[in-house]
């Protein structure tokens, strides 16, 4: 593959990517991190609930006034999310402003996985058209697409796990240097290859605090710190971070004097916001994980996975005797077999960073075979993907999620200044786009509703909802209540009670 040739098809995937991409808060998870990092960029923790103050409730009132993508503590809001992801978000925007450059950093982490991807491959031996085939595998994944498409978290955390392996193996390897002749097929020693290269004059086992290899392994640490603060599962990557430093001591020792700061850090947010160090706002191990779940999540992911990748990459991709694939694709995946949340198939992006070990598990496989084989098997791999791409739509999230925004500044063009708005989906995109508190219809139930009502009366508010069809069969069949439409906006309705 012609350098010339990566860099268009590279730069043709940037294009698609960003020419799709959602720019919106919307639902729990998007308008959670953007909220966040909004907080962060102010150097804030926390929000007050204001209307606990307008009613004059206590704070035992507060889960019902806090938006999704947050949890109440005493008086205030918190944000549920861990800060890795706010944090890219609030740094980006403070670069680029916040219309546009938040929205960007999952796009950038995408093509860093490619890229990070190709040098991977090469790193375990395989030369440039394979290492060129794993990228583009891992490219044209549907939830790859799918989660690069919007402000998430998946794929950033994706990025920052293969910086971490990739640097570790560059640390663990370089003994040796390679030569500009090395032919393809072969590659450096360093990269796992076993031919074309010059032995340093003095080898590592010399010079084991070499900079370069301190650096790398630093690197290799921070990298794989960052990925926990992004996604905090991706601690169990501390398992194939280790096996690719050869469990060396004193690599080992710098991957986590480099990793610690970031470490502090986190400890200290969650301290601060939830009163141990080792809690975040998904709550505990025990209420995330049970033995129940492991008979619907095991085939649900085996086949979501096959089902995108092809059982060429899985389970075909496992068939693999290198212990650095097993113990970077199982730990997780078992996790995620017994974690309580999924639904659907883009849940795979919680498998997002360990995908990359299954497709190198393939390729070192079908390495065995002729290339031609092996380029005809890449080619079956990608177009199955497409077509899987063009009946699931991963890119159609970048016209779907725009109706947040929208639908907010629709609806606050029609809401009076004393209104007090009932909702659920709408809670964390009316705090991004308006600053409004708003009422969680799904924390109540008909009596709590009729005494806030109450409240609300004796403040001179009038009551409002925003809902989805949905969410407008629940209200009516669960408070005593006559709500009369106003207008609707895509499919969504603004009614008023009366």
């Amino acid at each position: 593959m012609k350098p010339a040739l990566a860099a268009l098809l590279l730069i043709a995937y940037a294009t698609i990517l960003v020419r799709h991409v959602s720019r919106a808060a919307g639902g729990a998870d998007s308008s959670g991190y953007l909220n966040e990092a909004r907080l962060i960029a102010a150097g804030k923790q926390s929000l007050p609930i204001e209307l606990l103050t307008t009613l004059h409730l206590g704070a035992d009132w507060a889960y019902i006034f806090t938006p999704l993508g947050f949890t109440s503590s005493g008086r205030v809001m918190i944000p549920a999310y861990p800060p890795g992801l706010p944090a890219h978000f609030a740094i980006a925007a403070a670069v680029g402003g916040w219309a546009w450059a938040p929205f960007l950093v999952p796009p950038i982490a995408a093509l860093a996985c490619l890229a990070l991807m190709f040098v991977l491959a090469r790193q375990f031996g395989l030369g440039d058209s394979a290492a060129f085939g794993g990228a583009a595998i891992l490219a044209a994944c549907p939830v790859f697409i799918f989660m690069a498409a919007q402000p998430m978290s998946d794929v950033v955390a994706t990025a920052w796990t293969l910086a971490a392996i990739v640097a570790a193996l560059a640390a663990s390897r370089h003994d040796v240097i390679p030569t500009l002749s090395a032919s393809e097929g072969e590659g450096p020693v360093w990269a796992g290859g076993t031919k074309s290269y010059v032995r340093t004059a003095q080898p590592h086992r010399f010079l084991p605090f070499a900079p370069l290899r301190v650096g790398m392994t630093a690197l290799a640490g921070a990298a794989f710190a960052i990925s926990v603060c992004v996604r905090p599962s991706n601690v169990l990557m501390v398992i194939p971070l280790a096996f690719a430093l050869r469990f060396r001591i004193r690599l080992l020792l710098i991957a986590a004097a480099a990793a610690l700061p970031f470490g502090i850090v986190m400890m200290i947010w969650n301290h601060a916001l939830f009163g141990n160090a080792m809690t975040t706002g998904y709550g505990s191990v025990s209420e995330m994980v049970k033995w129940s779940y492991v008979r619907e999540r095991l085939p649900h992911y085996s086949f979501w996975l096959a089902a995108q990748l092809t059982p060429l990459v899985f389970p075909l991709g496992l068939f693999t005797r290198r212990a650095l694939l097993w113990a970077w694709f199982v730990p997780l995946f078992v996790f995620y077999c017994f974690y309580g949340a999924y639904e659907t198939w883009w849940y795979t992006r919680f498998l997002l960073p360990v995908i990359p070990a299954l497709i190198i598990g393939f390729l070192l496989i079908a390495s065995r075979f002729p290339r031609a084989v092996v380029a005809a098997l890449i080619v079956a791999i990608v177009g199955f993907a497409v077509w899987q791409d063009r009946r699931l739509g991963p890119l159609n999230v970048g016209a779907d999620e725009p109706m947040y925004p929208e639908t907010i500044h629709w609806a606050e063009r029609q809401l009076p200044r004393d209104a007090i708005v009932l909702n659920q989906q709408f809670s964390g995109s009316f705090l991004y786009y308006s600053g409004r508190d708003t009422v969680r219809f799904d924390e109540l139930d008909n009596d709590r509703f009729q005494l806030l009502r109450a409240y609300a009366g004796a403040a001179n508010l009038r009551w409002y909802a925003l809902l989805t069809p949905e969410e407008l069969e629940q209200v009516r069949g669960r408070f005593a209540a006559n709500w009369t439409p106003l207008s609707q906006h895509r499919g969504m309705w603004l009614m008023r009670l009366d």
